[in-house]
């Protein structure tokens, strides 16, 4: 039974954490992607700010 607990307990770790990580990956490269959309409208306007 012990075997199994810890095995439930790793797995659940392990999504916890991988669940996290992409969340932040998400919400970088969401920032990412505003910022060069940002970046290439600027660069198309025929005036600088």
């Amino acid at each position: 039974m012990d075997v199994i607990l810890v095995v439930l307990l790793v797995v659940f770790l392990v999504v916890f954490v991988l669940k996290t990580v992409f969340k932040i990956a998400f919400r970088m490269a969401l920032l990412v992607g505003v910022a060069l959309l940002v970046l290439y409208y600027l660069g198309r306007m025929p005036f600088s700010l």
